[in-house]
């Protein structure tokens, strides 16, 4: 976050939450005593961005996770996994040619 606020690098920095109990993506901007105020502020300043996923959709991720590194992750990281996951395909998606 300093690098993008100091230095004026383009960082996408992504916050990731649960679909069911959204406290960025769903709402309106106010204290929240489950997050830190400090990444509502961020998110309402513009620095980073929010997505939240539907709980069937981490647990997917999870699973292909610990298939292809043999690592259980916790339910948290697996948010974050989760768009890590999606993250690659799209980049993926967009560096492959249309002929293939």
């Amino acid at each position: 976050m300093q690098d993008k606020i100091k230095e004026n690098k383009d960082i996408d920095i992504v916050v990731v939450e649960p679909s069911a109990c959204p406290t960025l993506t769903g709402g309106g901007f106010r204290y929240d005593f489950g997050d830190s105020p400090i990444i509502s502020q961020l998110y309402a300043d513009g620095l980073m961005r929010a997505v939240a996923y539907h709980q069937t959709e981490i647990f997917d991720a999870a699973v292909t996770f610990a298939r292809s590194e043999g690592i259980v992750p916790a339910p948290e990281s697996a948010h974050a996994i989760k768009c890590a996951i999606d993250t690659a395909l799209e980049c993926k998606k967009a560096l492959i040619p249309k002929s293939f």
